[in-house]
């Protein structure tokens, strides 16, 4: 009316459902539409929409939303990251049980041991109080399988180096002890086979020399024999050896 001020309120009801998405180090899209990264705040109208986060070397994590005015939305979305696995190894067979470091951080499993990582780049160390410190630089991508053997050297002077050293010292005296051996045996068959021939030789001068190629060969067995004693000999003596080492190593 005139010369009358008049005042009305009006209640206005909102069309839209504040979303709000966290995915940190993520590229984030509803429907399709990139609408932030790390954090993001949209109103959308009543409906259905997609959610998406995607991060490089991560897998793809969608969420479908039902937007509604009457209820605001919130999403802590991490996606799963596409990991690599890794085999890391150790030799000799006295490095089983090395400490694995991975980036300057102690890993639980030791050698041999197997690791799921983030893909990227790592410098994976091996270390055992009886060997040198060793490190490898290793690039991983998204599924990959690798092995990482590590060829380990004792430490100078250690219970573990002289358990190695007397080791092969064992495994030659041994071959040397089976070649000996072996070939005693082949000249005792040889000699058994000339013997054959010798009685049954036709003539004195065949049968002489039959019996002079028998007994050479007698000969060389009986002294491949006796020359199989001193390996065989050092064999067990540095079976010994290692043992002792082996038992000093694990005190």
């Amino acid at each position: 009316y005139e010369d009358e001020r008049t005042s009305e309120t009006l209640v206005m009801t909102k069309n839209y459902a504040l979303v709000t998405v966290d995915s940190p180090g993520s590229e984030i899209f509803i429907n399709n539409d990139k609408v932030g990264v790390d954090h993001c705040e949209v109103k959308l109208e009543k409906g259905q929409y997609q959610v998406k986060c995607s991060k490089e070397n991560y897998h793809w994590v969608v969420e479908t939303i039902n937007a509604d005015p009457a209820k605001d939305i919130y999403l802590q979305m991490d996606p799963e990251p596409m990991m690599a696995s890794l085999n890391v190894e150790s030799k000799p067979i006295e490095s089983l049980g090395s400490q694995v470091w991975v980036n300057d951080e102690k890993k639980e499993a030791t050698t041999p041991g197997a690791f799921d990582l983030v893909p990227g780049e790592y410098d994976v160390s091996v270390k055992h109080k009886y060997f040198y410190d060793k490190t490898k630089h290793i690039s991983l991508s998204p599924n990959d399988h690798n092995i990482m053997v590590f060829e380990m050297e004792a430490l100078k002077g250690s219970p573990i180096a002289q358990s190695i050293r007397w080791k092969r010292s064992k495994w030659t005296s041994f071959t040397t002890t089976m070649l000996l051996v072996g070939a005693g045996e082949y000249y005792n068959y040889q000699g058994e086979l000339a013997y054959d021939d010798y009685n049954r030789a036709n003539t004195t001068s065949d049968a002489i020399r039959l019996r002079k190629d028998c007994d050479d060969l007698l000969q060389k067995r009986d002294y491949a024999y006796s020359f199989s004693v001193v390996p065989a000999a050092w064999f067990f003596y540095s079976w010994l050896k290692q043992s002792h080492y082996q038992k000093k190593a694990t005190e």
